[in-house]
Formats: C-alpha cells, sequence, structure tokens
C-alpha cells in the first residue's frame, strides 16, 4: 500500500516492487486521495503480476460499491 508515497518527510519513499526479486511477488496499491486532495474520488489502482491480479479481480467483481445516484 504506497498511499502515502508523495507524503514523506526527510527521506525519500521505497517502493518495495523496487527491490531486487520483490517485484514478481508483490503488488503495488495506489491512489490519488491523499497526496493530491481528492478525497472524494475514491480513484485508486493495483499494479501486480498477472498471477496475483487474477486472485484480485476475484474478489474485486464482487466488492465494488457505489452510492445511488
Amino acid at each position: 500500500d504506497e498511499i502515502y508515497s508523495e507524503l514523506t518527510y526527510g527521506k525519500k519513499h521505497v517502493s518495495i516492487a523496487s527491490i531486487s526479486g520483490m517485484k514478481e511477488r508483490s503488488a503495488v496499491i495506489n491512489g490519488f486521495s491523499k497526496a493530491y486532495s481528492m478525497t472524494g474520488w475514491r480513484l485508486g489502482y493495483v499494479a501486480a503480476p498477472s498471477r496475483i491480479m487474477e486472485q484480485i479481480v476475484k474478489v474485486h467483481q464482487y466488492d465494488v460499491t457505489c452510492a445511488p445516484s
């Protein structure tokens, strides 16, 4: 979860996926709400190897809710 990656103080943020050997077994989860003051938008993303994304999609397709307009 890298939602606070733009809000670090004193040191540069290091993504877990940038560490040798971790990209193939990590999911990077991020969004725009915190760093860009887009709190109402709930806009985010996941970047991961396809084998991990397949499992995420299985859960996501039944777990997304929206308020009626």
